[in-house]
Parts: structure tokens; sequence; C-alpha cells
């Protein structure tokens, strides 16, 4: 038992580092580019010397003169990114607004969920759950916390049942494992609060480099091909849908996630639309010496031990 214990224990150190060194690699890469290139980009999603910014698109349709403006988003950001966001969308007076979301599952949805369902949605409360903790961590603002929903405002977006049995009949987890617990404890630890949040600024600024590498990731596995499918590709057609049905009587601006446009984009394309401007708003600024806090609480920590080892030690040589 102890050996299938300490394989199992080197096999999730292993994997650990595996992912640790994935983040780095693709950070690195983007950081090269960013420095030889001066900016880097990959999708609608584009980091600029020390900030990560968000798209917002524009598209006509050159027969009946309809506009989209979709707004790409991070779905947390710096503190007045939504309120800026906010102000975007009520400049475009007449516009219908349409929006990202699987919604919550009603009560009696909840209560007919099979085990395996009701995994694939814990899975899924998890990943939301820790995007919290990392808000909190970096101090960012929350779109679901931020952005004040109308409730004039559509959701056009694949229902949270929809996800989750979509997910199901694949026989495939949408996101990796999530232990809370874990993440929520490192708020109430400050060295270890300090390197998360360290590891996590690195991870936002260098998104792009991500983005490339879980679509490369997702071209040679099949789970993550489904989850590209499902979370992409089949929700960028349900938006696109909701689009193209409310356009018909109104001008349109919809709120989705970055990673979404150019799926959205070449669907709209396909129907008549025209692309005709493209504008950035900053998201998220790199925040500068949070490696340094880590190692000044680290070496205070360090200290504060040994003083306390060292006070026992002459406690009990004195009884």
């Amino acid at each position: 038992m102890k050996i299938i214990r300490l394989i199992k224990a080197l096999y999730q150190l292993a994997l650990a580092l595996f992912v640790l060194a994935g983040f780095f690699i693709a950070a690195a890469a983007s950081w090269l580019l960013t420095k030889v290139l001066g900016w880097f980009k990959i999708g609608d999603v584009i980091a600029v010397k020390d900030t990560l910014m968000t798209p917002t698109v524009t598209l006509v349709h050159p027969k009946t003169g309809r506009k989209v403006v979709i707004i790409g988003v991070m779905h947390m950001g710096r503190p007045g990114y939504f309120e800026e966001i906010q102000k975007a969308i009520e400049k475009l007076s007449g516009y219908k607004v349409l929006f990202e979301g699987v919604g919550r599952l009603t009560d009696e949805e909840k209560a007919g969920l099979t085990p395996d369902e009701r995994r694939i949605f814990d899975q899924f409360d998890a990943a939301m759950k820790s995007r919290n903790v990392i808000q909190i961590l970096l101090g960012l603002s929350g779109q679901t916390d931020d952005l004040k929903y109308d409730p004039s405002w559509i959701r056009t977006d694949m229902r949270m049942i929809d996800f989750i049995r979509r997910f199901d009949e694949a026989k495939v987890d949408p996101f990796p494992t999530m232990k809370v617990s874990t993440l929520q404890k490192l708020l109430e630890k400050e060295t270890e609060s300090k390197l998360f949040a360290w590891v996590f600024d690195l991870i936002l600024f260098r998104l792009p480099a991500l983005f490339f590498c879980f679509d490369l990731v997702g071209r040679f596995r099949k789970k993550e091909s489904v989850r590209k499918q499902v979370i992409l590709d089949e929700r960028n057609a349900i938006a696109v849908d909701g689009i193209l049905r409310e356009s018909v009587s109104a001008d349109v601006v919809t709120i989705w996630g970055a990673a979404h446009l150019p799926g959205m984009i070449a669907r709209l394309r396909a129907a008549g639309f025209r692309k005709t401007a493209k504008t950035w708003m900053p998201v998220y600024e790199r925040r500068k010496g949070l490696l340094g806090e880590f190692w000044k609480s680290f070496r205070e920590r360090v200290s504060k031990d040994a003083a306390e080892r060292i006070a026992a030690r002459r406690a009990a040589v004195v009884e």
C-alpha cells in the first residue's frame, strides 16, 4: 500500500511539474515575441508590452446596413474594466444587448441530474469558485459582480443543462478536477498567497501564448478537441444564431469571452457581414513586485520559524 501511495504521489508531482513547465514555456515564448516584435497577438486577445487587451469588433451587413458590435471580454479584469464596458454598451442607444452565459440549473433540473451529470456540474461549479479565488488574490473585478445586467438584455447561449448533457454524452469532463478548498486556504497563508498571485499574474499576462498552446493540444487530444467543440464551437453557433435572429429588427451589441470572437466573426462573415472596425480595451496590467513580495514574506517566515524553534529549545533546556 505504501508503494502504491508513493507511486500516486510521484505521479501527481510529475503532472504538476509538467503543467507548471508548460505555463512557463508559454510565458517565455510570448515574452520573447513581445520583446522582438513589440506586441504579441493570438486570435483576438493581444498583449502589448505590459498590458493585456480585449477587442471590440464592429461588423456591418452591406445589404441591410445592420450593425453588430461584439465586445470581447475577459471574465475578470482590472478595477474599472467592466465599468468601461458598461459605458460602451450604454453609448449604443437603440441597440439590442445580447450576452454570453449558460445560466443556472432550475431546482427540477438539479434534482434530476444523474451521478455523472452531477460530477460535471460540480466541476463547473468548482471552476467558477476557483476563478473567484484568483480574483481576490489579484485584486480583480469580476464580470458577474461588476457588470450590471439589465432585464431587457437577452441571453443567447447554451443552457447549463444542455452544457452538462453534451459533456456527459461525450464522456469527457469539461474541466480538470479542482480542489477549491486548497485554493481558498491560500488566502489564509500570506507567503503562499503571494507566490500564487505571482504565478497567476504571469499566466494572465501570457494568455495569448496559452491560447495557442491549448489550441495546439486540442488538435492532438480527443478530450481537448471535445472541450473546444462544446465550449467554443457549439456555443459560437448558438451565439451567432441569436445575433442573426435579433438583428432582423435592430442593430445588436453582444458581450462574449474574447476566445469566442474568431469563430463568431467567421460565422457572421459567412452570413454576409463585413468587419469595419476594431478597437482595444486594456483589461489587465502586469503587477510589478509580486515576486519580491513573496521572497520578503518567505524570508520573514523562515526567520520567525527559526526564532520560534530556538525559543522552544531554550525553554526545554530550562525545564
